[in-house]
């Protein structure tokens, strides 16, 4: 609005802007965005480790793991789905309806992510259609994933 007001009193419609002072008493309407922290590659590793020891589900584990191994977004990731992997040629479509940027995205999965997307179908199977459903509760056994090769 104080943009319209501005733009008549400089085309001569009016000869004040009343609209001037609003901003020294009115707040921007704007909040500030807080990011999450990154987290640096020399601490990835350690970060994995705790995963992995904790007591998080194991869906959750294998999550994380193709997460950092595909730099994908927490969504996607959380979202995947089995229609979307292609393991014959080691790629995993996410659709345009599930990018931020609405444009699909193709990203090729290395040998360490095809293990883990393995052990997804092993432990978790296909029968809700996601790579990682969410479950209740934990998974009580012991599972000891192939190393991250860097």
């Amino acid at each position: 609005m104080a943009g319209v007001i501005a733009c008549s009193v400089a085309d001569g419609y009016r000869a004040d802007d009343p609209t001037s002072t609003l901003s020294a008493v009115l707040p921007a309407g704007r909040t500030q965005r807080k990011h999450h922290r990154y987290l640096p590659a020399k601490e990835l590793r350690e970060a994995l480790v705790k995963v992995q020891d904790s007591g998080a589900w194991i869906g959750t584990r294998l999550a994380m793991r193709l997460l950092a191994l595909t730099a994908a977004r927490s969504g996607e990731v959380r979202g995947a789905r089995w229609r979307e992997v292609d393991l014959e040629s080691a790629t995993w479509t996410v659709p345009a309806s599930r990018m931020k940027s609405r444009k699909e995205h193709r990203i090729p999965l290395s040998s360490t992510a095809l293990v883990v997307l393995e052990w997804a179908d092993r432990l978790l199977g296909r029968a809700r259609g996601l790579v990682f459903p969410g479950l209740r509760g934990k998974w009580s056994g012991q599972l000891c994933l192939t190393p991250i090769v860097w």
